[in-house]
């Protein structure tokens, strides 16, 4: 019996949490999925959001998810998972290469990336460490203000969608620039 996408992600991030030490990590691909939801009906970018850090976060291989869930999620989970080596290679520093590899992105895996995002952003309430949160929060105002110039710059759309989320990834990441941690 094939098992669903749900409960393949939910099965995998078991035993992870985020970095509270105390959120299931699955919340994290659930709250990113319902994001994605609400912003388009594709089954495949709400099976791509629930699955987008299972490579990158679990011992799961693209191959393993091509098998299970077909190329298309596949490729898709394959263009957001980070890849050291290339990044070593580069010589890019994390937001660096987290806008190159935003400004590669397809359209639909740049949608899952900036849901991501903005769902990584909203946790930071969550979040009583100061310190990553302005890490956090700097590296998303980086690529945020870089995010469309350089995809033009290399030939690549930037749909009304993708604006749409970077400028609520902003608005975001302003309010949290004034939150208070005392």
């Amino acid at each position: 019996m094939k098992v669903s996408v749900f409960e393949y992600a939910k099965q995998k991030h078991k035993n992870q949490f985020r970095k509270d030490g105390i959120t299931p990590y699955f919340t994290h691909s659930h709250d990113v999925s319902v994001q994605v939801a609400k912003i388009s009906n594709s089954e495949t970018l709400f099976h791509t959001a629930l699955l987008h850090d299972v490579v990158e976060d679990t011992d799961t291989t693209i191959t393993e998810i091509r098998e299970n869930f077909g190329a298309e999620i596949a490729y898709l989970v394959a263009e957001l998972t980070k890849d050291k080596e290339e990044r070593e290679r580069l010589k890019l520093s994390k937001k660096e290469y987290t806008l190159y590899m935003m400004v590669k992105m397809s359209n639909d895996a740049l949608i899952v990336k900036l849901c991501d995002r903005y769902c990584n952003i909203k946790d930071l309430i969550n979040q009583h460490d100061e310190e990553f949160t302005n890490y956090y929060l700097d590296n998303t105002s980086f690529i945020m203000q870089n995010l469309e110039r350089n995809r033009i710059k290399e030939g690549r759309d930037m749909l009304d969608i993708h604006r749409l989320l970077v400028n609520e990834i902003i608005t975001l990441t302003k309010q949290y620039e004034t939150h208070s941690y005392e």
